[in-house]
């Protein structure tokens, strides 16, 4: 025969039949499984039947596994009539019996009664009559009880032909065999005599609802005739034959079936995103600035500095006073020389970087300016790592010395336990290597006053001494450079630098934009490897400023320090991670569920010490705000928190 091709309307795939076998048949679609029904001539395409209900197909299937011309319509037809065959046959012989029985008796009566007078042969048929009638019951109730059985075997053949088709053969043949015996049985009886089959008719009317009460299980769940419920088993699909194949989607299918998938994409496309999400009262993560490991890059080649130092101005006038970095800028250019500032000693000194300086000289070399202008303003210069740094003069020693510290009398601290607890303070926060520095001392006149001694280099008594007035300034809820500058962090920018532009070039374009001061620690940058000419790429659109300097720094191993003033220090992410803040913060506005999580963070990143980051936490200061020392990316994940 010639193939031809039909559709199931299912699963919408095409099949090709191939062998004249299949003609008129109903098969299972070789994809998803579905009825198909097959045309008996191929003339046109036919498109398959829907598919059935659970019981038709079951019944369908296994008629198709037995034999391909019977159906379950045959089955149940058959069963039906043989049922009502038997029991019209058994209507017509107990309609004969009582006819014989009838005829039987009035034979057997003689003409006259008179001969009959013999008393032991009454007794002797009084006992048969007895007899017979018990028999008569016995067989009657047998077949009452059968009738019924066969009733509901009837009506379960009907039900569960299309789960098990051999039941209903069994239940004819038994409800036959049971049909046949009380037949014979009840023709046998009623040979007696009418009364007798009256009598027993009365006792069966009389006895039936009394064996029905006797027997407290249902005639259907008798131990001989009781079926076991049919167990539904998963009827697998038939494979389909040779000659039935799926054929390949043509274009037409192939777009169809693409419009279909798009269409589910766009209805399910608003409940996809891969924006973080935000859970409230979570553990803050902190982001901590890492080297750029993917690239590691060598320091950057250093300058000869002294021969910039060296240099001869034949003459310099500068009158009118400018800033301190635009004098340090000049002279840089001059001798090719990188200056770089060391902002917390300017910080603990209350100095700016943009105080104003004047000078005048003739013949002097840079060297000799930048002292005397740097001394004018309490400032030295040292020689570091291929760098001109300028710090505090009084920074520049680094012997150890000991200070008794006084406060006025208003607020002298007069008793031990309270300079107990400032000195723990002190220590838990600025002491580095556990050395106390700091210790509570009674004063030499009165020992009932107690002052506190400060151990350590001059830098380290300006840093207690910062930290006592920071302590003392109680208006000031929280106090901390960071949290002071997040609302600057926050606004958004535009920046477009993806062809590599040089790292001085964003930095003058930041600090242009935002109302932050950019200064680079160039000291630094320049151990990381990079150099004022290092280029980048930064592109954002309407983004946070954090976000620009995470991809300018962050993302390429440096990093930012928030300062006093307002003042933003670029420096390497080695820098940032060893040079600590300390911040005090109230945390009593904050929810009791978000406190506790931030408190917990902080706790386990001062006890794991995680990548050498010292960090060091105290939850509850004398005033009852809490103290932090710990690199500016912990201090920034505080003042998110808190804001």
């Amino acid at each position: 025969m010639q193939p031809f091709s039909i559709k199931c309307v299912t699963c919408k795939s095409k099949l090709t039949v191939s062998k004249s076998s299949l003609l008129g048949q109903i098969l299972a679609c070789p994809k998803c499984g579905s009825m198909v029904q097959i045309p008996e001539n191929n003339l046109t395409e036919t498109e398959v039947l829907t598919p059935t209900t659970e019981s038709s197909t079951s019944a369908d299937v296994q008629e198709q596994l037995q034999d391909h011309t019977d159906t379950v319509e045959d089955f149940g037809y058959t069963a039906s009539q043989n049922i009502n065959e038997e029991f019209s046959q058994i209507a017509n012989h107990s309609g004969n019996d009582r006819k014989t029985a009838k005829n039987t008796e009035e034979n057997l009566q003689p003409e006259t009664m008179s001969e009959w007078i013999d008393t032991s042969a009454t007794d002797k048929r009084k006992k048969l009559l007895v007899t017979f009638s018990c028999i008569s019951t016995l067989i009657l109730i047998g077949i009452i009880i059968t009738f019924s059985l066969s009733g509901e075997h009837s009506s379960e053949i009907s039900v569960n032909t299309n789960q098990e088709n051999s039941h209903p053969v069994n239940s004819i043949n038994t409800g036959k065999e049971n049909a046949d015996q009380p037949t014979v049985n009840s023709v046998t009886a009623n040979v007696t005599s009418e009364k007798t089959d009256l009598e027993v008719t009365g006792a069966s009317k009389t006895e039936r609802p009394v064996s029905t009460a006797d027997n407290p299980e249902k005639p259907g769940e008798s131990t001989e005739n009781k079926t076991p419920d049919p167990v539904e088993e998963e009827v697998p699909l038939p494979v389909a034959p040779e000659g039935l194949t799926p054929e390949a989607p043509d274009g037409a299918d192939a777009e169809n079936m693409s419009e279909e998938l798009d269409s589910v994409i766009e209805d399910i496309a608003p409940f996809l995103s891969n924006a973080p999400i935000d859970i409230e009262n979570a553990a803050p993560v902190a982001k901590l600035p890492t080297a750029d490991k993917n690239t590691p890059r060598p320091p950057a080649t250093p300058i000869n500095i002294q021969s910039g130092l060296r240099f001869t101005v034949p003459e310099i006038d500068v009158t009118n006073p400018i800033p301190l970095n635009k004098f340090l800028e000049f002279l840089g250019t001059l001798g090719n020389i990188p200056f770089t500032y060391d902002l917390e000693s300017l910080e603990l000194m209350n100095i700016s970087y943009a105080v104003a300086v004047q000078h005048t000289s003739e013949k002097q070399t840079i060297e000799q300016i930048l002292t005397r202008v740097l001394e004018e303003q309490q400032l030295a210069h040292q020689i570091k790592d291929g760098h001109v740094l300028i710090l505090a003069k009084s920074h520049v020693d680094s012997a150890i010395s000991s200070t008794i510290y006084k406060q006025e009398q208003g607020d002298t601290i007069e008793n031990q336990p309270t300079a107990e607890k400032l000195s723990n303070v002190i220590n838990r926060l600025l002491a580095i290597d556990e050395f106390d520095i700091a210790k509570p001392v009674a004063d030499e006149e009165n020992e009932k006053v107690f002052h506190l001694e400060i151990s350590g280099t001059n830098r380290t008594q300006d840093r207690v001494r910062k930290l006592l007035t920071r302590l003392q300034n109680t208006q000031a809820e929280t106090d901390s450079y960071e949290a002071n500058i997040w609302a600057q962090y926050q606004k958004k920018f535009t920046m477009d630098f993806n062809d590599g532009t040089p790292l001085l070039q964003i930095l003058v374009h930041l600090n242009s934009i935002s109302e932050l001061q950019f200064q680079a620690n160039w000291k630094n940058i320049w151990q990381a490897g990079w150099t004022p000419a290092s280029q980048v790429d930064v592109t954002t659109e309407d983004e946070p400023l954090q976000e620009c300097l995470d991809q300018a720094l962050t993302n390429n191993g440096l990093s930012y320090i928030a300062r006093a003033n307002g003042v933003l220090e670029i420096t390497s992410a080695a820098h940032a991670l060893a040079a600590n803040q300390i911040g005090i913060y109230d945390l009593k506005k904050l929810p009791l569920t978000k406190r506790d999580a931030l408190v917990k963070t902080l706790k386990q990143l001062a006890e794991d010490g995680q990548n050498d980051v010292d960090i060091r936490f105290m939850e509850t200061l004398p005033d009852g705000r809490m103290g932090l020392s710990a690199p500016a990316a912990i201090h920034r994940l505080v003042a998110e928190q808190l804001n």
